[in-house]
């Protein structure tokens, strides 16, 4: 009710409402189970028509999800699978189309593994939107290397100005 009398449309997932990868006993992804996400959508009282969906999956601080080793061979499968399901998910299941909802990579950085976690969530769909929202930008390379696989751009007021160059 807050949101809707402030006119905050954009509901953001967390750990706490994210859509978790199933694997099998190899530790391939076979699924993803949505009871977190659906309820969080249900308890924020989401609305397909007016609001937007940040989905963070936050990769690199939850990254035993998807396998042992972080952008390892079978850690970059299970990722691109999961997104395909996700996205499938999102679209379909939901009736969320692509220009209302976008991922949510790493949590307030852009970073040097945001560059490899764009180029995996752009090899799954590219048609998924990418969601950053950094705290600092101090590495005009990262940032540069980064820029392609950044679609919806929210910078945080405290640091506005802390690098004029990167931002």
């Amino acid at each position: 009710e807050l949101m809707r009398r402030t006119g905050v449309n954009t509901v953001l997932t967390r750990s706490y409402g994210m859509p978790w990868p199933e694997r099998d006993g190899q530790g391939g992804v076979v699924g993803i189970n949505t009871l977190d996400f659906a309820q969080m959508l249900e308890r924020q009282k989401f609305d397909r028509d007016k609001d937007f969906l940040v989905i963070g999956v936050l990769p690199e601080s939850l990254k035993g999800e998807w396998g042992p080793d972080f952008l390892g061979e079978q850690w970059n499968r299970n990722f691109v699978k999961y997104l395909r399901m996700l996205a499938a998910h999102v679209r379909e299941d939901l009736g969320v189309p692509y220009s209302r909802w976008a991922l949510y990579l790493e949590d307030e950085q852009v970073a040097e593994n945001f560059v490899s976690l764009g180029k995996l969530t752009r090899a799954a769909d590219p048609k998924i939107r990418i969601w950053a929202n950094p705290q600092s930008l101090k590495d005009l390379e990262v940032v540069r290397r980064a820029e392609p696989y950044v679609d919806i751009f929210v910078p945080c007021r405290w640091h506005i100005g802390a690098h004029p160059e990167s931002e």
